[in-house]
This record gives C-alpha cells, sequence and structure tokens, in this order.
C-alpha cells in the first residue's frame, strides 16, 4: 500500500526497525547509545540481563539499522544511526497523516449525512409548523 506516494508501508525493509523498536529494552539501548556512545557493558547495566542477552538485542538493532558498532581492541562501542530513525519518523509522519485526513473525511461525510437527515425530516413536517 502506497499513500500519498512517499511510503510504501508493504515494504520488507520496515519490519526489521520496527520489530528492534517493538521492544523496551532495545528503546532504552538506542537512547542511551543517542546521547553518547557506550559499550555492550555500559547499555547492560540498566538491565537485569546477561551480556548474551543484550548481546542478541544489540545484533537486533544493528540489523534494523539503528545503531552502529565500532569495534577498539576487544571493546565494542555503540552509536545511534539516525537515518533508521527519520526513516521511522517518516512512516509514522505519513500513518498520522493519512488516518487524519481519512477521519476528516469521515467527520464531512456524517456531518452531510446528518444534514441530509435533517433536511429531510423538516420536510415531513406540516407548513403550519414550519
Amino acid at each position: 500500500m502506497i499513500i500519498n506516494n512517499k511510503v510504501n508501508f508493504l515494504d520488507p525493509s520496515l519490519d526489521p526497525l520496527f520489530h528492534a523498536l517493538s521492544d523496551v529494552t532495545r528503546r532504552r539501548m538506542v537512547l542511551d547509545a543517542h546521547q553518547k556512545p557506550h559499550t555492550a557493558g555500559e547499555l547492560a547495566r540498566p538491565h537485569s540481563m546477561s551480556l548474551p542477552a543484550i548481546s542478541k538485542h544489540l545484533k537486533v538493532l544493528e540489523n534494523a539499522g539503528l545503531v552502529h558498532r565500532q569495534i577498539e581492541g576487544k571493546t565494542h562501542i555503540f552509536t545511534t544511526k539516525t537515518e533508521a530513525l527519520v526513516k521511522a519518523q517518516s512512516v509514522l509522519n505519513e500513518l498520522t497523516q493519512f488516518w487524519h485526513d481519512r477521519l476528516n473525511e469521515l467527520e464531512d461525510y456524517i456531518g452531510q449525512e446528518r444534514k441530509e437527515d435533517s433536511d429531510s425530516e423538516q420536510e415531513k413536517l406540516p407548513t403550519e409548523l414550519l
């Protein structure tokens, strides 16, 4: 489905992005990595998880294009890649506009139907009551 010729909502490349953002732990990791570069250990600290579990979350974020891993010796440093967040924002903006437009159309339709019903009821009243 393409809305306003801007975003293809059936594009499979969106799946890993929104899957990655669907988990609160990963969203927190993206936020932390956005504020400043973090090691995997630093990203793990606020969570009650093992390093292997954190590593799996980081892989999901990497595969979605949300974080970049820089390896310095044995240390892995993570930073947020804003391009994926911009894409997510674009998708959400398009969906918001799409539903805003549809709801406005529905509101207009209901208003017109009510007006027609009211006009129809007016026509049924005896003329001395008008």
